[in-house]
């Protein structure tokens, strides 16, 4: 590991990124970072246990579902403070004055998240080979209720990329407008229950009330209805597939799109403190 960690390029960017790798391999991990690896371990060993005495039953694509959320969970408590902590220590300054442009610093920044990133993505796929080998030993009565499995993992990964890149932007962005670690963390969960739980608790009643056949192409544009769509086939027996999972490609690319933007937003905060100043004394 430390000789993967020694070939990253020696350049500003990836400093951040060097810093937690050898952060993770020390064990000298921050307190937020060990509760999210701790969220993962306890979600992970309570799905395995609880799967492996059914595996014939379940579906390996169904662990994708778990990758999204998790990734709401833990991706936040890594990157929220990574902004407003440098302006909670009055540490921002010196950052300015290196010569890495704001894109540049976010980017460095963003970086930190991709260990957890990983390990959420490491965990899942650890999840699916636990299924595989229970599959062996008891045999698999899924049917043709679900897509084959190696489809449904490569869409489940596209859309957990997706999921995890928009948490980060996300995340990001409410970090270079909060002062503190506590505020920055609090509402990015929040900015996430309102985009990703209360707006569809909203709306999909709404269009179900006007035409319930409509449901499922808007809930298509949601990760989990778009995942819904990559894994199972019998809700969807009586709907236009191809509409469908176009809905879904454009979903997923609005979650990519959230993330750009969430990273251009932080940048643009970023160049505003490098010319008025942090206005922290």
């Amino acid at each position: 590991m430390r000789a993967l960690i020694d070939r990253i390029p020696d350049k500003p960017v990836y400093f951040e990124l060097r810093n937690q790798l050898r952060r993770f391999v020390s064990g000298s991990l921050k307190g937020n970072q060990v509760a999210s690896l701790v969220v993962i371990l306890i979600f992970f060993s309570m799905i395995a246990y609880s799967s492996l005495s059914a595996a014939k039953y379940i579906p390996l694509s169904v662990v994708m579902f778990i990758l999204p959320g998790l990734a709401w969970l833990t991706i936040p408590g890594a990157v929220s403070g990574l902004i407003s902590g440098e302006l909670q220590k009055r540490s921002l300054d010196p950052l300015l004055a290196s010569p890495l442009r704001p894109h540049q610093l976010v980017t460095a920044k963003a970086l930190r998240a991709l260990p957890m990133a990983v390990v959420i993505y490491g965990s899942g796929l650890g999840l699916i080979v636990l299924l595989a080998i229970g599959k062996l030993f008891q045999g698999d009565q899924v049917g043709s209720e679900v897509l084959p499995a190696p489809i449904s993992i490569v869409a489940g990964t596209i859309i957990f990329l997706a999921t995890a890149y928009s948490s980060t932007g996300l995340s990001l962005a409410v970090s270079s407008v909060t002062r503190t670690t506590v505020a920055s963390l609090l509402t990015c969960f929040g900015a996430m229950l309102c985009l990703y739980a209360l707006l569809p608790a909203v709306v999909v009643p709404i269009i179900a009330a006007i035409d319930s056949k409509a449901v499922p192409y808007v809930m298509a544009l949601h990760p989990y209805g778009a995942l819904s769509l990559c894994v199972f086939t019998l809700p969807y027996s009586n709907v236009n597939m191809v509409a469908a999972m176009g809905l879904a490609a454009f979903g997923t690319c609005i979650q990519f799109a959230i993330g750009w933007l969430g990273f251009a937003f932080a940048a643009t905060r970023i160049g505003h403190y490098t010319k008025k100043g942090t206005g922290v004394s």
